[in-house]
């Protein structure tokens, strides 16, 4: 299936969506001190997150993966792909999946509600 070299999934350390939401945090985390140090009310990080529309971590997201440039892509297992940036941050593109669906070969069911899970 791929046109690349298979490595194993173990050589990648999170997907895309986590890492860049990992990366966001830190940088909310920095502008928050940014604010104490400038003697501005603020909240915690923590706050923060919770509160910033999900539009600040889209544009956010977006403007990061404009300044980074794909150096190499690899296929990590059936169906997954991986990327090494500039920086040499490795991430899949997309999340491995459960190993208790996987190994029964069930479907994750998608809950309107996650409170149900």
């Amino acid at each position: 299936m791929w046109s690349f070299p298979l490595l194993s999934a173990g050589n990648v350390a999170t997907h895309l969506l986590d890492h860049l939401w990992q990366e966001y945090r830190r940088d909310l985390a920095d502008r928050v001190a940014a604010r104490r140090s400038a003697g501005l009310a603020t909240v915690d990080a923590d706050e923060a997150a919770r509160r910033a529309p999900a539009v600040d971590f889209v544009s956010w997201a977006a403007r990061r993966l404009s300044a980074r440039r794909v150096v190499a892509v690899f296929g990590v297992d059936d169906g997954n792909c991986a990327v090494v940036w500039d920086d040499g941050v490795t991430v899949s593109v997309r999340p491995r999946p459960d190993p208790s669906v996987a190994a029964s070969g069930g479907v994750v069911p998608v809950l309107a509600d996650p409170s149900q899970a």
